[in-house]
């Protein structure tokens, strides 16, 4: 059972597979697509050891862009706050496509200044424009990234930004996390996330983001936006704030699978919001709560919108949500589902 309502909606509310058929408008500001690629991500590769690169200094992290192929151990923890602007590495014509084990250290006072950015979010496989990327890493691609910290990061991007990468491509981030602001503010159509600006058939486990993120277009707590990828067990509790689409994991998603996410953080959005993304097309989400505040015209606890063959699984939220259409079980539009419901659902 389900209403629509103006104002405040507060509910406890569980459901095993909702599936959906349909729906109405999706995309994001821009009105393009994340690119097409591989359904299946990659699997997750043993990591080299023995032979990786030791870095301690700021200095040695920045000669990683000499050799973007390379493999990478941190063995301390590591300060950027005298360095100055860090310049992402890794382009999306020479993105970094080797290891990187954090070693469980931490990296401090990251600052990223990008003031350009393209009109639109670009089709990331056809490389139609430059892009502006914004992250530790600018861009990825068959790269291995796992347990990194990134603490106190101030990033204010464009069109894909990120703590970890600004858009990881075939790639797998493992046992990350980002604690800061990240904002991608300087292209009217751009895509911030903690983790990720955006992912294309890779895999994004065991992270979290603390950081708040500000998004022109799309914002999610883990990737702004994702394709073919799968996010898994990952929690994010910063606030999250887009001018589109926002998710506590992800902004807006496509043929993908979330499953074992939290998000905690308030979310806010103009257009769509949802405790665990945005806007999902052909997705599968599983095994996922949220218990923050959702704000937007349309607003669910689990996701703002489902379309097409997108199913929700075992799925819960407890958090307030507020807005036009404020969908009291986990999707706020697009109404075809098989609800299972019990004695749980709609309290208000």
């Amino acid at each position: 059972m389900y209403r629509f309502a103006k104002g405040m909606s507060i509910v406890l509310f569980a459901f095993a597979i909702v599936v959906f058929t349909g729906c109405g408008e999706s995309g994001n500001g821009s009105g393009t697509q994340p690119p097409a690629g591989n359904p299946n991500p990659p699997a997750s590769p043993v990591f080299p050891i023995g032979n990786a690169v030791e870095i301690s200094s700021a200095a040695q992290l920045d000669e990683i862009r000499n050799n973007l192929a390379g493999d990478y151990r941190l063995i301390a923890d590591i300060s950027l706050e005298a360095y100055g602007d860090w310049e992402p590495i890794g382009s999306e014509t020479t993105p970094f496509t080797g290891t990187f084990d954090g070693g469980d250290y931490k990296i401090t006072g990251m600052k990223i200044r990008k003031t350009t950015g393209s009109s639109s979010l670009f089709d990331v496989g056809a490389m139609q424009n430059t892009v502006d990327l914004a992250g530790f890493f600018g861009y990825v691609h068959g790269a291995v990234i796992t347990s990194l910290a990134l603490e106190d990061i101030d990033i204010v991007g464009g069109d894909y930004t990120g703590g970890i990468a600004g858009f990881a491509s075939d790639s797998v981030i493992r046992n990350c996390s980002s604690a800061g602001h990240i904002s991608a503010t300087t292209s009217p159509a751009s895509s911030a996330g903690g983790i990720a600006g955006g992912a294309r058939n890779s895999t994004i486990e065991n992270c979290s983001s603390t950081a708040d993120i500000v998004s022109n277009d799309l914002a999610g707590g883990i990737a702004g936006t994702a394709t073919n990828s799968t996010i898994r067990n990952c929690f994010s509790s910063g606030g999250i704030n887009a001018e589109w689409e926002a998710g506590g994991i992800v902004g807006n998603a496509a043929n993908c699978l979330i499953r074992d996410c939290h998000s905690a953080g308030n979310i806010n959005a103009r257009r769509e919001a949802g405790g665990i993304a945005g806007n999902v097309t052909d997705c599968i989400i599983m095994d996922c709560h949220s218990t923050g505040y959702i704000h937007g015209p349309v607003a669910g606890g689990i996701a703002g919108s489902a379309c097409r063959n997108s199913e929700i699984r075992d799925c819960y939220s407890t958090g307030n949500r507020t807005g036009v259409n404020v969908h009291e079980r986990h999707n706020g539009h697009n109404a075809h589902n098989n609800q299972h419901n019990n004695n749980q659902h709609n309290h208000h």
